[in-house]
């Protein structure tokens, strides 16, 4: 199982557009990584903090909570999305780790 305490932008920029599975959630849609940034260099001793942001369906809205996604890679993740954003493209999440 993937480790969520040790991850870092490495893991995920291999995945760079690939879906992400709401499963609990409907109706949704795959959630589409769409970019993993770097935070800046942290704090000595800890880990490197990032973003990873996401692009979904542009109808879906999802108040910030802790969600469970899929990825064929990773397995289920448990992560905290916040939505910050909607256009005619898509709707826009992030998941901060630091």
């Amino acid at each position: 199982m993937f480790s969520l305490e040790s991850a870092s932008p490495a893991d995920f920029t291999p995945l760079l557009n690939g879906d992400f599975e709401l499963p609990d959630q409907s109706p949704g849609g795959p959630l589409r990584l769409i970019a993993v940034d770097l935070l800046g260099p942290g704090h000595p001793g800890r880990k490197e903090p990032f973003v990873l942001r996401f692009q979904g369906p542009a109808a879906l809205r999802l108040p910030q909570s802790i969600y469970a996604l899929q990825n064929a890679e990773l397995g289920t993740l448990e992560v905290f999305l916040v939505q910050n954003g909607a256009d005619a493209a898509g709707s826009y999440f992030e998941a901060v780790f630091n």
